[in-house]
């Protein structure tokens, strides 16, 4: 479950926003996070295997509370007993949250009471399949997890930062400070795609040999080749350039890089301001921004965002083709 914890830095940052606004300690605490927990979890590991003979943890159905109690007494019962319940109630307690969070996103027709009880319809689902995978004797707790876990953390571990990644870079509006440009770099990043796919397809077929898990674990392997067919078709992946105007400043970013262009600010009152530059400081009274991209940017699409709807510049992009003032609009960062 450590690999996952990008699905909830979203919300965690709604709520440090305020005193974290460029996420920079998020990140870096989320980075720190991750390595202590990984090396947490590679010592319980290494631990588990000294202490417990490798016959009886293949021959364990569940957690290895049991074959450690009977190795180091009924201490270890207890304190795993209560470790198992706090894990197992976290894990269902974030895992309902993050996927009634989803289910709220798509409901967007629907307001108030009626939206939110909606939105719990996935998560009751899930309860009830599950609860009826144990009823039948088919499953345990752990298994339950460890399916859910394998299927959905190849794709949520791996692919999902992957195109995230390069979505960013392609279309993004922020340009961070300090930025590794192998991380997102296209062959690898696709490679990482094709390998968590894969990755499903052979535990599907000769890994697991009950058939709710390999069921389980190609249709996952389906769906993710299904989304990431669609996310390409639907542009999350097609360069943009934006034209930002925010209090006090203007910035160019294509494809999540500065861009030097040819602008004019018209003020009340005063001469135009002619500057080739990817930004600059905004005075008072600035009536209208024009833009000019050029041949450069090699985007497909350009987008005005202006961080606040009260702002009246007008915004005009065009390109040195003369094809006109692209797309543009008020929007907010996603």
């Amino acid at each position: 479950m450590q690999y996952i914890g990008s699905v909830y830095l979203v919300g965690i940052q709604r709520q440090a926003a305020g005193r974290d606004p460029d996420a920079s300690r998020l990140a870096a605490g989320a980075f720190v996070g991750t390595v202590i927990v990984t090396a947490i979890v590679g010592l319980w590991l290494v631990g588990v295997s000294a202490a417990v003979p490798a016959a009886d943890l293949a021959g364990t159905k569940g957690t290895a509370i049991g074959p450690l109690a009977d190795q180091v007494g009924p201490a270890m019962g207890v304190l795993g007993g209560i470790a198992s319940v706090l894990l197992l109630g976290m894990n269902i307690n974030r895992g309902s949250v993050a996927v009634h969070a989803l289910a709220l996103e798509r409901l967007t027709r629907w307001s108030g009471r009626w939206r939110t009880a909606l939105a719990l319809v996935p998560v009751l689902l899930i309860f009830a399949v599950a609860e009826a995978t144990l009823d039948l004797g088919d499953a345990s707790f752990s298994s339950v997890l460890t399916i859910a876990g394998v299927v959905t953390n190849v794709l949520v571990g791996i692919a999902v930062p992957m195109l995230i990644v390069m979505a960013a870079r392609r279309r993004g509006e922020l340009v961070p400070p300090r930025v590794w440009a192998w991380v997102g770099w296209p062959g690898l990043a696709w490679a990482l795609v094709a390998a968590s796919l894969a990755a499903l397809v052979v535990v599907g077929l000769f890994v697991w040999d009950d058939w709710a898990s390999r069921a389980a674990a190609l249709a996952m392997a389906v769906l993710g080749a299904v989304t990431v067919v669609w996310a390409v078709r639907a542009g999350a992946l097609r360069r943009r350039t934006v034209v930002e105007l925010l209090p006090g400043r203007w910035a160019v970013v294509v494809s999540g890089r500065p861009l030097a262009v040819d602008a004019e600010l018209e003020y009340d009152g005063r001469s135009p301001e002619r500057v080739h530059a990817a930004g600059g400081p905004v005075a008072e009274g600035l009536r209208e921004l024009r833009v000019r991209c050029g041949d450069a940017s090699g985007a497909g699409a350009v987008d005005v965002w202006k961080a606040d709807a009260a702002i009246a510049t007008k915004v005009v992009v065009s390109d040195r083709k003369e094809r006109g003032a692209r797309r543009g609009g008020v929007g907010g960062r996603s």
